[in-house]
């Protein structure tokens, strides 16, 4: 895979090279899938093989057909790339035979359009005024499995991305813009845009106001160069939410002045009660980025998504076929794993942040060194703890001496406080609280 940068009006360019590798070079009939897949319930392929030379197409069909025979389900990523399909046939010309296999198909509402001639009812891209009707997209997928009668489940995807936030800043932001942030928070959401060559001010969060941001901290924040607002919603590490009438007057303060709003909502879905509605549903310069990391407790598979409007979702796509092409197969398909358990995995992790918000209660209601906002929604808490010890030196002695571990807070440039998580065993939690209490209670007698 190669860049080649562009300049002033000629756009960059991405180049695949993948001729003579060992898939491009495979000769039809070199493996016996019968063997193969001899133990598989599933079978997934995606549009990149059959892309890469006719032979590979030939083998890749040939595998099709034998999963099909054995009863084997069978899924395929359409995963369209134009510039790959270059030893004479077209992607129109050879998926088509493969695809009427699947019983699973992803793949977007672009792919649909150039390999199968099915684009979106009533669609045009040109003239979204950057809001996107899921049900138009549902279009593509009853076409879809219209024509293909094996396929069980259709996925259209507006591709997100790993590293969300990244893909988004590097996206937008350009040398000179000016960014707003919380603090304390996430120092990815001013340092990041920081090192892009932007400015950045920091709304400064107060205990004594519930960690809560007003409409007017955004406003003397804001200035003429102010292109995006960065935020988590829930905070990282306060807890804090974004309140339904704050966002809908940050809105309407940011759409004539044309400023982006980014909020992650990887902390997002404890408590539904509590939810605000996705910037990215509310505002055409509204950007929402999450992962399956801390509420659905599989940070391991990396895999993260962003939801904007479609012209820059687009622009992220192009950033992204040269930093990363897709996640494994092995990714995605323990995501769908997730995915369809969503409400048990999330049941777990709501009991398991219920019994801890519980505890942490009546931890604080007896002990007197430590006081805290519980927060409304999320993992996470900041922990007021009331000695003369510095935050850093806390946690390295706590953690040296009985094993208790807490992010200090001058991580978050708040000294005295300790990031709190929700989502360990509850009897760890007490016995960590236990250690904590005995540890300041030396520090002060």
């Amino acid at each position: 895979l190669y860049l080649e940068k562009g300049s002033n009006a000629r756009p960059s360019k991405v180049y695949y090279d993948r001729e003579g590798s060992s898939i491009a070079t495979v000769k039809n009939g070199s493996f016996n899938w019968k063997e193969i897949l001899k133990d598989a319930s599933w079978f997934h392929w995606t549009g990149i093989t059959p892309a890469l030379s006719e032979n590979a197409a030939k083998e890749c069909l040939n595998a099709i057909k034998v999963a099909d025979g054995m009863g084997i389900t069978i899924s395929c990523d359409i995963n369209y790339r134009g510039n790959l399909w270059n030893y004479g046939k077209k992607a129109s010309d050879v998926l088509p035979e493969m695809v009427k296999y699947c019983d699973v198909i992803l793949g977007n509402e672009e792919d649909c359009e150039k390999v199968f001639g099915i684009r979106p009812k009533d669609f045009d891209a040109e003239n979204t005024a950057g809001k996107i009707d899921q049900q138009i997209f549902k279009s593509v997928c009853s076409q879809m499995m219209q024509k293909y009668p094996k396929c069980k489940k259709m996925a259209v995807t507006l591709r997100g991305a790993v590293n969300a936030n990244q893909h988004v800043m590097d996206t937008i932001l350009e040398p000179g813009d000016h960014i707003v942030a919380l603090t304390p928070g996430y120092e990815q959401f001013y340092t990041y845009p920081a090192s892009l060559g932007c400015d950045y001010t920091l709304i400064e969060l107060q205990e004594e106001k519930q960690w809560e941001p007003s409409i007017e901290d955004f406003k003397e924040a804001i200035n003429d160069r102010t292109k995006m607002i960065i935020l988590n919603a829930p905070n990282n590490p306060t807890g804090t939410i974004i309140k339904q009438d704050l966002m809908e007057q940050l809105i309407a303060y940011c759409q004539p002045r044309s400023i982006y709003i980014l909020v992650d909502e990887i902390y997002k879905g404890i408590n539904p009660q509590a939810y605000c509605d996705s910037v990215s549903d509310l505002y055409e310069l509204g950007i929402t980025t999450s992962s399956l990391a801390k509420i659905y407790s599989f940070a391991g598979l990396r895999l993260g998504w962003i939801k904007a409007n479609k012209a820059l979702i687009k622009q992220i796509n192009f950033r992204r076929d040269y930093t990363m092409i897709s996640t494994g197969a092995i990714d995605d398909y323990l995501t769908c794993c997730v995915l369809r358990h969503k409400e048990e995995v999330l049941k777990r992790s709501r009991d398991i942040v219920s019994k801890n918000i519980a505890i942490l209660k009546d931890y604080l209601a007896s002990e007197p060194l430590v006081s805290c906002v519980i927060p409304q929604d999320g993992t996470v808490a900041f922990l007021h703890y009331h000695a003369p010890i510095d935050s850093k030196t806390l946690c390295e002695e706590l953690q040296a001496k009985c094993g208790v571990f807490f992010v200090p807070g001058a991580c978050f440039n708040q000294e005295y406080y300790l990031r709190f998580g929700f989502t360990q065993d509850p009897h760890i939690i007490k016995q960590g609280l236990s250690l904590l209490s005995a540890y300041l209670h030396e520090q002060t007698d």
